[in-house]
C-alpha cells in the first residue's frame, strides 16, 4: 500500500477483525486491557491545540504524556506546574499506570526473559519491582546480587508523579 491509496470497506473491516481476533488471544492469555495508546485528548484540559502541540513533539499517546516529565509538559503547551503535574499523573493512570509498563523498558531485559518472568507470574515493572529477589533467581537463573539489581532497575523506570 502506498501513500494515498485508498482503503476500502472489505479490507478496513478486514483489518478491525483481525485486531480483534489479536486483542482476543492476548485477553486469553490473561493480557491486561489498558489505554496505553490512548490519545492525549482523553486527559482533562488538553484540546486540539495543545495536542498539536504536544504531538510536534513526539507526545501523542497517553503513556508518552504519562512517562514525561511535568516541566517539560509546561513548557511545551505553556500551563502551570500544577496544571501539568496534574496531566501527566491523569495520563499516567489512563494508560494502565505502572501495570502497564512491560518487563522489556527494564534495560537489561530482553523479550527472553521477560517471557521467562511472565511464566513464573511477574508480569509487569510493578510486579517485578516488588519482587522476591528468589523469585527471580528461580526464573532467571541469575544471583542473588543480579535479582537485587534487576528489582532496582525496575523501580527506576516507574516514573514519580508526586513531585510538584
Amino acid at each position: 500500500m502506498k501513500r494515498g491509496d485508498v482503503i476500502t470497506a472489505d479490507t478496513m473491516n478486514t483489518l478491525i477483525g483481525a485486531l480483534q481476533t489479536l486483542y482476543n488471544r492476548e485477553q486469553a492469555k490473561g493480557g491486561t486491557t489498558v489505554s496505553r495508546s490512548g490519545r492525549v485528548m482523553e486527559v482533562e484540559g488538553i484540546g486540539r491545540a495543545q495536542a498539536k502541540a504536544l504531538a510536534r513533539e513526539g507526545i501523542v499517546t497517553l503513556y508518552d504524556l504519562g512517562t514525561e516529565s511535568p516541566e517539560t509538559i509546561k513548557e511545551y503547551i505553556g500551563v502551570s506546574s500544577k496544571e501539568a503535574t496534574r496531566m501527566v499523573s491523569d495520563a499516567y493512570g489512563l494508560a494502565g499506570g505502572v501495570g502497564s509498563h512491560p518487563l522489556t523498558d527494564v534495560k537489561s531485559i530482553g523479550v527472553r526473559k521477560a517471557s521467562r518472568l511472565k511464566r513464573d507470574g511477574i508480569k509487569n515493572i510493578k510486579e517485578l519491582s516488588s519482587a522476591d529477589p528468589q523469585a527471580i533467581v528461580q526464573a532467571l537463573g541469575v544471583s542473588q546480587e543480579t535479582a537485587k539489581s534487576l528489582k532496582e532497575d525496575a523501580k527506576g523506570v516507574i516514573p514519580d508523579h508526586s513531585e510538584s
